[in-house]
């Protein structure tokens, strides 16, 4: 998982520019690193965020195989 995308979109700061399909993000919320940023397309974006929801869905899967098979 993108964990400097999974962290801007919970917990810091995040910017769409909707002409340009653009997103800015924040990933860091240490202090010294508060005010950089990255930038995605919107493509890019979704694209990776996608992929964090499949290996979500996954480790879900597993652990009911798991739980299944411990009774």
């Amino acid at each position: 998982m993108n964990s400097q995308i999974r962290n801007a979109i919970g917990h810091a700061k995040t910017e769409y520019f909707m002409y340009e399909q653009l997103i800015k993000y924040y990933p860091y919320t240490d202090l010294k690193k508060l005010n950089k940023f990255k930038e995605k397309s919107l493509v890019d974006f979704v694209y990776h965020t996608f992929l964090m929801k499949l290996a979500i869905l996954d480790f879900v899967s597993f652990i009911g195989k798991w739980h299944y098979r411990m009774k």
